[in-house]
């Protein structure tokens, strides 16, 4: 028997929940199929008379046309969170045999009513953009509610037996439910559709200008683009937030906008940015964005945290390190270029091998439990006491024991050798408490001290303080 039709979003997380709650954004929702079955008839859409961007539509009148059907609601973090992947697919395949309709659930009256609950949802994470293609509310059906139990879902939302939101359907140019078409990213979305149609995404004027820009050719290691910057460049930050799905990492204490500087990975092999590094830059956030370990860079601090503007694109270390580019120095001399000449900010950048702390860790791995309030699974990283048990701030990670000592020296800005034996504890799972904030460690070789106490109570790992040899980049004002 073949699976259900897959909708492209997956499952909301814990923290979006916790976060949403406070904008009476519900993230209980689960994504998952509908109750139609594949290859049959879809049903219509039950004479809806409330609509947006478009005047009333059937299935009928959208014979010809292959139809991707979007059952969500305001309340629903997933649901909104989904939106805009959905402007962007619009935006790119309108009039190439595509329609995207959206019925949102019967817990509005209006759409009046749906604009006003999407106000703080356009401010904060949709970057004041709205719905560009036709919405319909869902008529009230007394006999059925959702999974909430708690808003009437609607009677079209009942004929396709839609059991959870956000759920995204595709029906064929004939009229018939289709399965299979499921991605993750908006990429895949894009590639998929566009082996579907048979056509190419159509990319707005505002992306050619962006892809044109932020784009670096075979020769190009770095590349700077200056202040100002160009007008088109929000509507270019809000389609690589959607691809690269920022959107669905976003706390909702963040209000998304196109920041005054960031840098951005240049991913060669797929010709497109791979990642986003919003946020002001100084020279030395700069370059570990680029790579770099903050404690392999030295210098005054008048240097090395003075505000570097514009957009950076870059090469991914594992690809400016190849041969063909000249590794870490040819960038540095790159950048040394464009800090002059972009910036009149003459620096130079100095290899050297030098004697520094660092620290030794050996011992056997024995993971013992904080307390039975914590996690069982995870290494806690604090100084002198915890977080409370339900805090959700901080960071933390997965990984082997390499990794997981890594993570704990660059707090420090130290680098802890693996003198254990194991390259590996199996997987290890830590959380960052506030106390351990890096901001905090590096500047406290005592909290840093503390630090490892912790870390050795919780593991049996012992951390010795060493001195060894390490490259560093020493920043200077040039000629």
């Amino acid at each position: 028997m073949k699976p259900p039709f897959l909708p492209i979003l997956g499952l909301c997380s814990t923290v979006i929940s916790r976060a949403y709650a406070a904008e009476g954004v519900d993230a209980d929702s689960r994504a998952i199929g509908h109750g139609m079955g594949t290859n049959g008839p879809a049903p219509e859409l039950q004479t809806l008379d409330q609509w947006k961007n478009s005047n009333p539509l059937t299935l009928a009148q959208l014979r010809g046309k292959y139809v991707l059907l979007d059952f969500w609601g305001h309340w629903c973090a997933p649901c909104v969170r989904q939106i805009p992947s959905l402007m962007a697919i619009n935006e790119r395949f309108s009039g190439s045999g595509l329609m995207v309709i959206g019925i949102h659930d019967a817990s509005v009256g209006s759409i009046a009513e749906m604009d006003e609950k999407l106000v703080p949802v356009r401010k904060r994470l949709w970057m004041d953009h709205d719905i560009n293609f036709p919405v319909a509310v869902d008529r009230p059906d007394s006999a059925n509610t959702n999974m909430l139990g708690r808003r009437a879902s609607g009677v079209t939302t009942a004929a396709y037996g839609i059991a959870h939101f956000p759920t995204l359907l595709l029906i064929d140019p004939a009229g018939k439910l289709l399965e299979d078409f499921h991605a993750t990213s908006l990429d895949d979305k894009t590639a998929q559709l566009e082996t579907l149609l048979q056509v190419k995404a159509r990319p707005p004027a505002w992306q050619r200008v962006g892809d044109q820009l932020y784009h670096l050719e075979d020769r190009d290691l770095l590349r700077c683009l200056r202040v100002p910057l160009v007008p088109q460049r929000k509507e270019f930050f809000f389609y690589q937030y959607i691809r690269l799905g920022l959107l669905d990492r976003a706390p909702a204490s963040v209000v998304l906008d196109a920041p005054g500087s960031a840098s951005f990975v240049w991913d060669s092999e797929r010709q497109t940015i791979a990642e986003v590094r919003p946020g002001p830059k100084t020279l030395l956030s700069l370059l570990a964005d680029f790579g770099f370990e903050e404690r392999e860079i030295e210098g005054e601090d008048s240097l090395l945290e003075q505000n570097i503007p514009g957009d950076w694109i870059c090469r991914t270390p594992n690809e400016y390190q190849k041969w063909r580019y000249g590794g870490r120095e040819a960038l540095l001399e790159v950048l040394e270029r464009h800090l002059k000449e972009d910036f009149q900010l003459s620096l130079r950048f100095t290899s050297r091998i030098v004697e520094r702390d660092a620290y030794r860790a050996t011992g056997a791995w024995k993971l013992a439990p904080l307390g039975s309030q914590y996690s069982r699974y995870d290494v806690h990283l604090f100084t002198d006491k915890p977080d409370p048990p339900d805090s959700t701030s901080g960071g933390g990670g997965t990984g082997n024991l390499d990794e997981f000592l890594n993570y704990v020296g660059r707090l420090g800005r130290v680098s802890i050798t693996n003198a254990t034996g194991r390259t590996d504890a199996g997987k290890i799972s830590w959380r960052q408490h506030n106390s351990a904030r890096q901001a905090v460690l590096k500047s406290s070789r005592g909290a840093f001290e503390q630090l490892l106490t912790t870390v050795s109570e919780q593991t049996g790992l012992r951390f010795e303080n060493i001195l060894q040899p390490e490259r560093r980049w020493i920043v200077e004002k040039g000629e």
